[in-house]
């Protein structure tokens, strides 16, 4: 798996932007546990995924978010699946003043993905997830449950 992160952060981290990178080769498994966390001083974070996953590969991507209560997140993550690839996708939000995220997923022929997640709030909290799922290979296959708390 070749795997990057790079990150920028003002002097004062009121500011944190964040890129990643997970890409498996063709029959590649792997597990991901990426964390974002911020304390409860007012912050803006960004952040920018991409994940490919070669022919019969799979990925098991977890994602712990426990934003301070004063946090705006913005995230964008891309994924593609080739083909007959899996990704087990499990994000868990916890806190945050404001959550976005915006997803876009291409399947491939064969492949699926299946995801497994939950945010919980405290009332406060506003979580905004745009999930874009594309069947664009034959006999791709999805499944998606969100809990809210």
């Amino acid at each position: 798996m070749n795997a990057s992160t790079k990150g920028i952060q003002l002097s004062n981290q009121a500011l944190r932007q964040t890129q990643a990178s997970f890409l498996l080769e063709e029959g590649a498994e792997a597990v991901v546990f990426q964390e974002s966390w911020s304390d409860d001083a007012a912050r803006f974070v960004g952040e920018l995924t991409e994940v490919r996953l070669g022919r019969n590969s799979r990925l098991h991507w977890i994602v712990l978010q426990h934003f301070g209560s004063e946090t705006a997140s913005v995230v964008r993550q891309r994924l593609d699946l080739g083909e007959g690839a899996e990704l087990k996708f499990t994000p868990l939000h916890v806190g945050g003043k404001v959550v976005q995220t915006r997803q876009e997923t291409h399947l491939g022929k064969r492949s699926f993905f299946d995801t497994q997640g939950a945010a919980r709030g405290d009332g406060q909290q506003h979580f905004d997830f745009w999930l874009d799922l594309r069947h664009e290979g034959s006999h791709s296959r999805s499944l998606m449950d969100y809990w809210y708390v």
